[in-house]
């Protein structure tokens, strides 16, 4: 295992991003725009940044047909090199310059409006990708010491269209919602069902629908359970298998760098098209970093761990090296969240903002080692319902809020159907199901074998899981009172790391080491 701890930071031109809007000023708040200057420099290497993270999109480096232009970025190459630190390049092959016109475009199932991102359904998308990461092996291979593998999506991670507008190749337009309203993207959900069910009867029987035929229109999530979770599996599955056809392009041009797989969107919810678990698979299938987007500065270490955590477990069940990148924006009183977020998953590579290390410097600067070990694993592992936040039967926020409380009470994994069917309960001895579970009979039939085999699941008493296909409720496991069960609720976080604990006390600012 890899037990160095690597630190990196970015940098973003100036004359990419729109400053009236609000991300956009923060982005500058946060000295992204000035990293490579007088102002930043100093302290970034004073902290011990090693790679600097640089920006490399289609729409800026090839206005004109045939006619690359990567001046600016060797340039900050330059910089960068004679200041002794690393190159990382970010590419973001996804936004199109404006003579591409025989692609299709991402297209809102919804409002029927159109994107600049090319469809991920048309191939001429991951042509596109394949010539331009050849490109970039050409023209920078030798200067490259790090590649933040370019996905999808806003921000080049594994997760679809949001709300975000404030660089200047995206459309004003863009909102969360289902982006896959082109021709190709309803042409491949034909396909998927068709091939799901054979004929248009056992459609209906499942669906309780009157459909004539295929052609209809059927990309709806407004049916039955069974509708929501065919529509879902289909959504993200598409996403999935781009991402992962896209990673193996990467690992073709780039075959022994280093190279982070972004993991973007703090919820899974449908219309980010995005699941955690199976991004982390992906990462480790093609010796990755699965790289976490930190939510630190919503000021609630109990919460924001939730999803840090959901990353880190499936990316050390599939053998993912884990990183984490910084929140926008942090400041003194959040940087020990984030140092202990960091500590707290193994992380090994800590991604982070110039102004976020310049304004807590001084803490940033008491963790320049961290101790590093063999990814630990908690015996105990609490269940994800992905399946119901995708199919808008859970509400996120009661989940989080109640998984925040339980971490003052102990540590834990978490786990989804997944990773499950891929053995994951192998890998613990305990299994809580959460207040108001909802799972698939295909998991709770994993469950029920595993406790055959010794497992232990506990249930909150009075709150038995539902099955999501058939709505009813189910007796399974150990049932306890409340999660007082655990322990006693606190404000101090302990993570075993094996040979050592960790104490966090966020009221006084400390993390102590405890020798056991």
């Amino acid at each position: 295992m890899d037990k160095k701890m690597y630190y990196h930071s970015r940098c973003i031109p100036l004359e990419s991003m729109r400053l009236d809007l609000p991300v956009g000023k923060k982005c500058y708040e946060n000295m992204l725009t000035r990293t490579l200057t007088d102002e930043c420099l100093p302290s970034l290497k004073n902290y011990g940044i090693e790679i600097i993270e640089l920006r490399c999109v289609w729409a800026e480096i090839e206005r004109e047909k045939g006619v690359l232009d990567l001046s600016r970025v060797k340039n900050d190459i330059k910089i960068l090199k004679e200041n002794g630190i690393g190159v990382g390049i970010f590419p973001w092959f996804q936004y199109p310059p404006s003579w591409v016109t025989d692609v299709t475009m991402l297209k809102c199932a919804v409002h029927g409006t159109q994107n600049t991102l090319m469809s991920l359904w048309d191939e001429k998308t991951l042509k596109a990708y394949d010539r331009l990461y050849g490109m970039l092996k050409k023209e920078l291979g030798d200067d490259i010491d790090f590649i933040y593998a370019g996905i999808y999506g806003d921000f080049g991670e594994i997760c679809t269209v949001d709300e975000t507008k404030h660089y200047h190749f995206m459309t004003m337009e863009n909102h969360g919602c289902l982006w896959c309203g082109d021709d190709l993207a309803r042409a491949d959900y034909k396909n998927y069902l068709e091939k799901k069910y054979g004929t248009v009867e056992k459609l209906n029987e499942a669906w309780e629908t009157d459909v004539k035929s295929f052609d209809d229109e059927l990309m709806t999530i407004e049916g039955n359970v069974i509708m929501k979770l065919d529509f879902s599996r289909w959504y993200v599955g598409c996403l999935l298998n781009f991402a992962e056809k896209v990673c193996a392009i990467i690992r073709k041009h780039f075959p022994t760098i280093r190279i982070g797989l972004p993991i973007g969107h703090p919820d899974e919810h449908l219309e980010a098209q995005t699941i955690k678990s199976c991004a982390a698979k992906i990462a480790a299938k093609y010796d990755m970093y699965a790289r976490w987007t930190g939510l630190i500065f919503r000021g609630n270490f109990a919460k924001n761990h939730i999803l840090t955590r959901r990353v880190s477990t499936a990316a050390k069940f599939y053998g993912a090296k884990f990183g984490i990148e910084a929140a926008l924006i942090l400041n003194k009183e959040t940087a020990f969240d984030a140092i202990y977020e960091t500590i707290s998953n193994n992380a090994t590579l800590l991604h982070n903002d110039p102004g976020n290390i310049i304004r807590a410097e001084e803490i940033y600067n008491q963790f320049k080692k961290m101790d590093i070990e063999k990814p630990f694993t908690c015996d105990l592992a609490v269940f994800y319902p992905i399946e119901a936040e995708q199919c808008k039967l859970l509400n996120i926020r009661e989940f989080y809020d109640e998984m925040g409380f339980f971490r003052k009470r102990c540590d834990y994994e978490i786990a989804d159907s997944f990773m499950i069917k891929d053995g994951y309960l192998k890998t613990v001895k305990k299994l809580l199901l959460a207040k108001n579970t909802i799972i698939t009979k295909d998991t709770l039939s994993d469950i029920e074998e595993w406790i055959k085999d010794g497992g232990i699941c506990y249930v909150v008493k009075g709150f038995e899981p539902t099955i999501l296909e058939s709505g009813k409720k189910v007796t399974i496991g150990e049932v306890i009172d409340d999660y007082d069960f655990f322990g006693e609720e606190k404000e101090v976080f302990y993570t075993d790391h094996g040979s050592y604990i960790t104490e966090y006390i966020p009221c006084e600012g400390k993390i102590n080491h405890i020798d056991k």
